[in-house]
């Protein structure tokens, strides 16, 4: 469910459910949804942690988007997150 959507059905949508929803899309090679997702959390102002990028970076990379994986993992050190992978 989109941001929207989780609030019209009273679901507050949080990292967890974002985190679902964007490994949902990586399991389905829907990269671009993933990385939407993950700029609508950031836009609500919801904090980013390290599963969440692991799951969009995971996203990429299975859709074969590498350099789009990379650029996820070298923003998370802004974002003061470390990555694990």
């Amino acid at each position: 469910l989109a941001q929207a959507e989780m609030w019209s059905v009273q679901i507050t949508p949080d990292v967890i459910s974002y985190t679902s929803a964007i490994s949902a899309c990586a399991s389905t090679g829907h990269w671009k949804e993933a990385l939407q997702l993950l700029a609508e959390m950031e836009r609500a102002g919801i904090r980013a942690d390290v599963r969440i990028f692991n799951a969009a970076v995971n996203a990429c990379a299975q859709a074969g988007e590498s350099a789009r994986a990379l650029q996820l993992l070298d923003s998370m050190p802004e974002r003061k997150l470390m990555p694990d992978v």
